[in-house]
């Protein structure tokens, strides 16, 4: 650990007090003997497994990708339709298509991909669902469908599945919602083909049914949009171990792989209410990350890095707490992390290490791996850079 210290301050040349003005890179040189700046860097950044789940996200992911930098990614999405309990006759000629709506795309953006839908056949719980967890799907497939340019894709079910629900609907009111939950598991969309993976949203993504138009009539019915009752991904994606003399760390955005930043405080070195300003920098190796795609291909990324304090009890579950802070990325791919109240704050209770956690992305069903350049890296290691101002006597 790298203690922030006047007497420890790392002898560092291109880390001298007063040569910053708290944004990396300046040239400012403060003439205001009462206002220094110290720019130092803090822990190698770890990383820490936290309890993850990849159900009851808003979007799935299905496909596989062959990313050039962070290996093979592969994904199968589940989504289970829920039972009508609307007023309006389902007739025995209707017709039932599963609906996606695709949100966004990882890879080859120009591929057509290739899909086989199975039933699955046995009971999941969205909520407990893990990315490694494996649905237990129907022998043969139900259908085989592409995806091409379009972001509406519509998949017909079969008549088997459509006439088991309509008779799951002619039950009593009371018995229907039972019998449903205990009979019907919904779909697995598996890969079959293609270089990319696909988010779609599962809010808006439906069961549409229709009724048959009837003879007279001019215009069909309105179809009826039935949304989904749960939702999840199974996902493998075989991350590289980046050698020590890389001096990079791989971090992902569901908690798999969370990034932990450790920070050395000397509470007698800042008087309380002293620090005007504090941030900790951190980048991510932003070049690599554009100049690995090949054409045509991207990752989905928002650009966002999510910041957690937790207690030892909160990483022992899920983590639902709001973030500490959520910082978007420049231009440079660089993270700068304002922390001037929790530090003083900090600093005010007299404590000699603070423990943050960040994760790559939202944790909203994207898979999202991202590598950050760490300690040992001469001019983007992590780094805090704390500004006092001392009051002239």
């Amino acid at each position: 650990m790298l203690p922030i210290a006047g007497a420890l301050l790392i002898s560092f040349s291109i880390l001298t007090a007063c040569e910053e003005s708290g944004i990396v890179g300046s040239s400012f040189v403060s003439t205001d003997p009462g206002l220094v700046i110290d720019t130092v860097l803090i822990a190698p950044i770890d990383t820490e497994p936290l309890v993850a789940f990849s159900g009851s996200k808003t979007l799935v992911a299905a496909g596989s990708f062959n990313d050039p930098l962070f290996g093979p990614l592969t994904a199968t999405a589940l989504l289970n339709p829920d039972l009508y309990t609307g007023t309006v006759t389902v007739d025995p000629g209707a017709q039932f298509t599963l609906v996606l709506i695709r949100d966004q795309i990882t890879g080859d953006t120009t591929e057509v991909s290739t899909y086989e839908l199975y039933e699955i056949t046995r009971r999941w719980r969205a909520n407990e669902w893990k990315a490694d967890s494996v649905a237990q799907k129907a022998l043969s497939t139900s259908r085989v469908f592409n995806t091409a340019a379009e972001d509406t894709i519509r998949i017909p079910l079969p008549l088997a599945w459509a006439n088991n629900y309509r008779r799951i609907l002619a039950l009593e009111p009371a018995d229907r919602l039972d019998v449903y939950r205990d009979e019907v598991f919904g779909f697995a969309i598996v890969h079959s083909s293609g270089n990319r993976v696909e988010y779609f949203n599962s809010n808006t993504s439906f069961l549409e049914i229709q009724n048959p138009q009837q003879q007279g009539d001019e215009n069909p019915p309105a179809p009826i949009a039935v949304s989904m009752f749960q939702r999840a991904t199974s996902y493998s994606v075989d991350l590289p171990v980046p050698a020590a003399e890389d001096n990079r760390v791989l971090v992902m955005n569901d908690f798999s792989k969370t990034g932990r930043i450790t920070i050395q405080l000397s509470p007698d070195d800042y008087p309380i209410n002293n620090i005007s300003r504090a941030e900790v920098v951190l980048h991510e190796d932003f070049e690599q990350l554009q100049t690995s795609l090949r054409v045509n291909e991207r990752r989905y990324s928002t650009g966002q890095i999510r910041i957690f304090e937790l207690s030892e009890d909160e990483k022992a579950f899920y983590i639902t707490k709001s973030p500490l802070t959520t910082i978007q990325r420049d231009l440079e791919g660089r993270y700068r992390i304002a922390l001037t109240s929790f530090i003083n704050n900090a600093v005010r209770d007299g404590r000699e290490e603070i423990t943050l956690y960040f994760t790559s992305d939202q944790d909203n069903g994207i898979i999202r791996p991202n590598m950050f350049i760490n300690a040992g890296d001469p001019e983007r290691a992590p780094k805090l850079i704390i500004t006092t101002l001392t009051p002239s006597e």
